[in-house]
C-alpha cells in the first residue's frame, strides 16, 4: 500500500518495509492501485449490504409486531424461520435461523463413560463400534468436533445404563454459541417455480 512520510512516497511491502516509490516498478504500482481501488468498492458494498440487511430485519420485526397485534399475541425474542410472500405470490422472502453449536466440558465426561462401556463390553462388543465412536469424536482442522456425528451415536440401540447416561450427558453438553439470521429472496417464474436470487458475488 502507498504511504506518504515526510513528504516522500513509499510503498509498504509484505514484510512491512517501506520501499521508495521510485524503486517500485510502474506495473507493481498500477497493480497496487487497482487492487486497493477494487477492495475499497467491495468494502463499501459490504457495508451497504449489512445496512440493508439490518433494515430488512427491522422492517420484518415491525411487521410481525403489527401482525401479532391483529391476533392479540405478544411476541418476544428473535423470530425463528419465517416465510413472507406478496399477495400475488410472485415474490417470497425467507428468514432462516442458523445456530452455531459447540460442546461444554460435558462432552469429555460423556466420552469417558463411552470408553468405559466399550472396555466393559470388549469381549462381546462389535470391534467396529470403537472405530465408529473414535471417528465421531475426531476434531477437524479448526479443532472442533462434528456435533452431528456425535449426536448420531444416540441412534444406536444399546441397552446399557452407562451408555444411556453418556448419551444424556452428551445431549446436555450441546450449547448454542451464536444465532444468525439469513435472508433468502425468491422470484416465481412463469412455470411457477421459485428461483433463489443469489446475492453472492461469486455466483453472479
Amino acid at each position: 500500500m502507498k504511504k506518504e512520510l515526510n513528504g516522500k512516497v513509499y510503498y509498504e511491502d509484505a514484510r512491512g518495509t517501506l520501499v521508495p516509490e521510485e524503486m517500485v516498478k510502474p506495473v507493481d504500482q498500477l497493480r497496487d492501485q487497482l487492487v486497493a481501488s477494487i477492495m475499497n468498492k467491495m468494502f463499501k458494498l459490504r457495508l451497504d449490504m449489512e445496512s440493508v440487511k439490518a433494515q430488512v430485519l427491522e422492517d420484518i420485526d415491525t411487521f410481525m409486531m403489527l401482525a401479532a397485534g391483529e391476533y392479540g399475541v405478544q411476541l418476544g425474542g428473535k423470530k425463528g424461520n419465517l416465510t413472507l410472500s406478496t399477495f400475488d405470490g410472485k415474490y417470497r422472502i425467507i428468514i432462516r435461523m442458523n445456530d452455531r453449536q459447540s460442546f461444554t466440558e460435558g462432552i469429555y465426561l460423556g466420552k469417558e463413560l463411552i470408553d468405559k462401556c466399550i472396555e466393559k463390553w470388549s469381549d462381546g462388543a462389535d470391534p467396529y463400534l470403537k472405530v465408529i465412536v473414535d471417528q465421531a469424536f475426531q476434531v477437524n482442522q479448526s479443532g472442533r468436533m462434528d456435533i452431528r456425528r456425535i449426536l448420531a451415536l444416540r441412534k444406536l440401540e444399546i441397552d446399557d445404563p452407562d451408555w444411556k447416561k453418556a448419551m444424556d450427558i452428551i445431549s446436555n453438553a450441546v450449547q448454542v454459541e451464536t444465532s444468525k439470521q439469513h435472508i433468502l429472496i425468491y422470484v416465481r417464474d412463469k412455470a411457477g417455480q421459485y428461483i433463489n436470487q443469489n446475492m453472492n458475488l461469486s455466483d453472479l
